[in-house]
């Protein structure tokens, strides 16, 4: 990727509109810039191509069949990426193609815990065969910006929330991600992922995706925490 985004510019020009509002139900007019979904097949086709992945042609047929437009700023249509083997060996693959997407924008990219403690929290499991399905996901939903969001009080209210597909919504849209500043684009919490080995316990923690200037992270922090700045990600097919 060779476009740099000025984030300023970006962020000065979209905050006198509304995040939330979906101007048309089948194509909305948006504001926050991204990746058209008629564009994304290509970018995973040629990560794969890249890393070995082994993705086909028919892969990429069968998905196309199934995609569609974004349905608003804060209702983006990604995809959810299975490479097979291990959820380690998947969060490394794209932990590194975020750090190359954001690095060619000029930003850091920094992994705050160790993918040896990262496991999938129990309902969003993904395993089997490498695959390739539509993620219609959902930053809406689980924002308040008043009150709050604990991710250990909304768990219940879902079965399955999304782990892998908050990552490769960022590694598809970097230019999102470097729009993260806790009001134009919420921060971004992980519930389908847990770091650390006790999820028995009642201090679980959860990957959460951070900009603080040049620098982006992702860190793990407690479920438990009350967050006004960042949204805990979800499925919009709950909606």
């Amino acid at each position: 990727m060779s476009t740099n985004y000025n984030t300023n510019t970006l962020v000065n020009s979209i905050q006198a509109g509304s995040l939330s509002e979906v101007v048309n139900e089948t194509k909305p007019m948006l504001t926050l810039p991204w990746t058209p979904t008629s564009e994304l097949i290509d970018r995973i086709m040629k990560r794969s191509e890249k890393r070995g992945w082994g993705f086909t042609k028919t892969d990429a047929d069968k998905l196309a069949i199934t995609m569609h437009d974004h349905c608003g700023d804060l209702y983006p249509t990604s995809v959810k990426l299975w490479l097979g083997k291990t959820l380690k060996f998947n969060w490394y693959e794209l932990m590194l193609w975020i750090k190359d997407e954001v690095e060619a924008l000029g930003y850091e990219f920094k992994e705050r815990f160790s993918v040896s403690q990262l496991s999938f929290f129990p309902g969003s499991e993904m395993s089997g065969k490498k695959s390739l399905e539509i993620a219609d996901l959902d930053l809406q939903t689980f924002l308040k910006p008043n009150d709050g969001v604990e991710v250990k009080d909304e768990r219940p209210r879902r079965e399955k929330w999304p782990g892998l597909e908050v990552a490769v919504m960022l590694a598809l849209n970097p230019q999102i991600y470097i729009m993260m500043d806790g009001r134009v684009v919420p921060y971004m919490l992980v519930a389908g992922l847990a770091v650390g080995s006790n999820l028995g316990s009642s201090c679980i923690y959860v990957p959460y995706f951070y900009r603080n200037g040049l620098e982006l992270d992702v860190y793990d922090y407690w479920d438990g925490h009350r967050w006004g700045q960042a949204t805990i990600v979800s499925f919009r097919d709950y909606a």
